[in-house]
């Protein structure tokens, strides 16, 4: 087996393949770690090099099984952040969104097309009650400095990703996020991240996953929430997570390092000073939603 650090031609493969082939077959094909594809790959856009297309939106679909974590001993398979980011992209179409002026030397603007970007701010909204009372999903609430409450409504049709509405509001508004908080039916009540003075560089990522037993006789479904907060350092993350129902696979708080679908999902504060360190703008300017 190869040592030392990918080489040009190793990655070129990579790109060219990640796609379509999971992290095992391209660490056998180039005769390297399967961990050491599995970090490079996490680096990736997760979007296919296809030409433009008239075809609609709903009828394209992305296969992301490579970007699931594995488990062989224990039989699990995990929707990575890379998975869940990789899902929810697949949904969506793009196009020019106004960008504030204190970020446009930080920042590239987030582009949607056809796509509804109001923010749910009502946790009588139908949709969002069906969401979390009947389906039982996991999700986020999020209080901006305004006194505002936001909800996650994921996979509301015709709608951005909860997420980026959210991140375009803060934008466009001025506005800082205070506090992250748990939001699902019959849980209890858990604040992941808060402060009065706004969030500097924070985002929410959504999984779901599922432990299968060796013997294929039984397995459990799981929904996992994450909240990513960038530390003062800037050098790395805090990872929170809460699983439900409660799995040992997935430990409730790690420390990541940082990479640009990290990094590029984050909200920051409007007076950040973190948006504007080199370790950050790195991966902030690698390319454009």
């Amino acid at each position: 087996m190869k040592k030392g650090p990918l080489s040009k031609k190793d990655k070129e493969l990579i790109k060219k393949l990640y796609l379509t082939h999971s992290c095992k077959e391209l660490s056998d094909k180039l005769e390297r770690s399967e961990s050491t594809v599995e970090k490079y790959v996490m680096t990736l856009n997760f979007k296919p090099n296809e030409p433009k297309s008239e075809v609609k939106q709903e009828n394209v679909v992305q296969d992301i099984s490579s970007k699931f974590a594995k488990n062989k001993e224990r039989g699990v398979v995990v929707m990575t952040e890379a998975a869940s980011m990789a899902s929810d992209e697949s949904k969506k179409n793009k196009q020019s969104s106004k960008m504030p002026s204190r970020y446009s030397n930080y920042i590239h603007k987030i582009k949607v097309v056809n796509m509804k970007t109001e923010i749910c701010t009502n946790p009588k909204d139908p949709y969002l009650h069906k969401l979390i009372m009947e389906d039982m999903m996991i999700s986020w609430k999020i209080k901006l400095c305004d006194d505002t409450w936001v909800y996650g409504d994921y996979d509301r049709p015709d709608y951005l990703n909860p997420w980026t509405r959210l991140k375009m509001h803060c934008l466009d508004n001025n506005l800082n996020v205070v506090d992250v908080q748990l939001y699902m039916f019959g849980t209890e009540q858990k604040s992941f991240v808060t402060d009065p003075q706004g969030i500097d560089g924070i985002a929410c990522i959504r999984g779901l996953g599922k432990e299968q037993s060796m013997t294929g006789d039984h397995s459990q479904s799981f929904q996992i929430l994450t909240v990513l907060h960038l530390n003062e350092n800037c050098e790395n993350i805090t990872a929170y997570k809460y699983t439900w129902p409660y799995t040992p696979f997935e430990p409730e708080v790690s420390i990541r390092e940082l990479n640009h679908n990290n990094v590029y999902e984050m909200i920051f504060r409007h007076d950040s000073e973190k948006i504007k360190q080199t370790q950050i703008l790195k991966y902030l300017n690698q390319s454009t939603l």
